[in-house]
């Protein structure tokens, strides 16, 4: 809505014993016997990968999508994919302000709706138990109970929302933690499982994870019309999707860089950021920026201490007050030099005094680099009206938004991302370029990354 040391418990008889298969972070097989092997409860359900589409949008530049059903029997549902939200918003089909809204912002296809008096199994909480306040004129509607299903995967009494007043010109599935929910933060409705628990609770798998690939290549032309598709993986990880080591950090506050117990949102400690070669550090406050990883922004958005940083180095920015970006020539978005490498912590032993380095080897960090094509977009993929001629930084200070820092999808293809809100933790590999290497799915234990790969 807005701008998600143990052994892999895959067993077979040997000798009258048990030989336990565990994985390295490439998915090569290192076979060991236990004598005590631990047993699932409940059926192995194999990973669900599907594919996020990449939707360009006239409003608000794109977004990856998800397609998924409600109801019985089923509607099909084209959503926004996003980690930055915590609700799975639907709207309704005689909701007025949404299907005007919708076919003005995107192609006409997308615009889905969802008709409750067709569906045998939905259950209402009332009107009036939904309300998002964030849209101008907020959004109003209900929470309600019905089966979601995607792919294979049936939840028969998912809560979700479905709106009957919403000018949001798209549908929103939701997977940041539920403690955000509209429902909890407005006081007219309680906090509820959300998908990920959902899977855990009716025993689909082990932990309440997902991971999430958006394909680093740029499509033709780098034009972010024309993006490949991503790909979500809900209970596991592909092997082909990545290269490397991951590296496990503890999810932050939303206003701090303080390790909580309970995500609040996707948020990761940022620590540095530097453009190109210099070793000038972007990030001027002392602890670091709280930053989103979220699906559900298109661009960077930063405090404007770092923004006026990274001004320096475009003295020939000029700020389009009607799109509200700065703009830049379209020949830096080839120009080498305007990469950006972004460090993200664990805070829990920044303070220790050790260094960059180590702190990268003993597995407390890690940093990505965007090219300059992903921080340099076509100012008509960043806002409305935006001149598809020229272009813009794909950074915003946050301070406009009322969010905290936030690394959007710009930013989220350099990586593999694995969401863990049973564990409280992000992980994190470089992306491999797709058919760069073989592969496989992998179901992830209840321990997460860290008990995978131990």
């Amino acid at each position: 809505m807005t701008l998600l040391s143990s052994v892999l418990g895959i067993t077979a008889l040997l000798h009258g014993a048990v030989a336990f298969v565990s994985l390295d972070s490439q998915g090569t097989q290192i076979q060991r016997v236990n004598k005590s092997p631990r047993r699932s409860s409940h059926h192995q359900t194999s990973p669900l990968s599907l594919e996020l589409p990449w939707i360009p949008s006239d409003d608000f530049g794109g977004f990856y999508a998800i397609n998924v059903a409600v109801g019985m029997p089923p509607q099909s549902q084209k959503m926004v994919f996003d980690t930055m939200y915590s609700d799975i918003l639907l709207h309704s089909n005689t909701d007025p302000l949404y299907l005007e809204a919708c076919k003005a912002a995107t192609p006409v296809e997308t615009c889905s709706t969802f008709d409750n008096t067709t569906s045998a199994t939905f259950h209402g909480f009332g009107n009036g138990t939904f309300v998002h306040i964030q849209d101008d004129p907020e959004d109003t509607g209900e929470y309600f109970s019905d089966t979601l299903t995607l792919g294979n995967i049936h939840i028969k009494h998912q809560t979700m929302a479905v709106t009957n007043r919403s000018a949001f010109p798209v549908a929103d599935f939701g997977t940041s933690p539920p403690n955000q929910q509209d429902g909890s933060r407005t006081g007219t409705f309680k906090q509820y499982p959300n998908f990920l628990e959902s899977l855990v609770r009716e025993g689909v798998y082990d932990s309440a994870t997902y991971s999430v690939w958006l394909d680093p290549s740029m499509g033709p032309d780098n034009n972010p019309n024309t993006f490949p598709p991503g790909i979500v993986t809900f209970g596991g990880i592909d092997t082909s999707l990545y290269t490397g080591q991951f590296t496990t950090l503890p999810v932050v506050a939303i206003n701090s860089t303080k390790v909580v117990s309970v995500p609040e949102r996707w948020n990761l400690a940022l620590s540095a950021m530097h453009l190109g070669s210099s070793s000038e550090n972007l990030v001027k406050t002392p602890e670091g920026e709280s930053c989103i990883i979220s699906t559900g922004a298109n661009v960077l958005g930063v405090l404007n201490s770092t923004l006026d940083a990274l001004l320096k180095s475009f003295p020939e920015a000029l700020f389009n007050s009607t799109t509200s970006n700065y703009q830049v020539s379209c020949s830096e978005r080839n120009n080498p030099k305007n990469k950006l490498s972004l460090t993200f912590v664990d805070p829990r032993h920044t303070d220790k005094g050790l260094s960059d380095a180590e702190l990268a080897k003993q597995g407390y960090s890690f940093t990505f680099t965007i090219p300059a094509a992903e921080l340099i977009w076509p100012s008509d993929r960043l806002a409305p009206g935006g001149d598809p001629s020229t272009c813009a930084l794909a950074v915003i200070p946050v301070e406009a938004t009322g969010d905290p820092c936030f690394i959007g999808i710009a930013q989220l293809k350099s990586g593999y991302w694995v969401y863990d809100l049973t564990n409280g933790v992000i992980s994190f590999a470089t992306a491999a370029y797709k058919g760069e290497k073989e592969g496989r799915t992998i179901r992830l234990p209840k321990g997460g990354i860290k008990e995978l790969f131990p």
